[in-house]
């Protein structure tokens, strides 16, 4: 009887540990924006100076991002942002949706520094992990058990 207890305790123990570690990697990441910000800096092409031709601010940043999927962009400051994925070049998005995990943000006109935020929005399909989860709990149950 004291086995029998033991291994439903070591069932339910293991249910809760992988349950525990996919929220948790859930969490961590729908929780977890890549943050950086790009200073105020005046840039002008070597030759330039005095030729009359109005001052730009143009920088740009390569990122890789934790994992391929949607990302909700914000940005504070007065700028205008190009973000270029595989997929192709957008101006001011308000979401991306990238298959590849690489990525360039440019920002042109820039007049003040620049915050740029990349929060993912994706989260791990429930249904398979839950099949998966209840299938492994029956199938160890009926190897602990020998019901057949």
């Amino acid at each position: 009887m004291i086995f029998i207890k033991a291994k439903i305790l070591h069932i339910v123990l293991l249910t809760a540990l992988i349950s525990g570690a996919f929220f948790g990697f859930k969490l961590y990441q729908t929780e977890q924006p890549l943050t950086f910000t790009v200073k105020y800096q005046i840039f002008l092409p070597p030759g330039m100076k005095g030729s009359g031709i109005e001052e730009r601010q143009v920088a740009y940043k390569e990122v890789v991002l934790p994992v391929a999927g949607t990302y909700r962009v914000s940005f504070t400051g007065n700028c205008t942002l190009y973000i270029q994925t595989a997929e192709g070049l957008t101006r001011n998005p308000e979401r991306i949706s990238v298959s590849n995990r690489a990525l360039r943000i440019v920002i042109l006109n820039q007049t003040t520094d620049v915050t740029v935020r990349l929060t993912p929005e994706g989260s791990l399909p429930s249904s398979p992990i839950i099949l998966l989860l209840l299938g492994g709990v029956i199938g160890y149950a009926f190897g602990v058990f020998k019901f057949e």
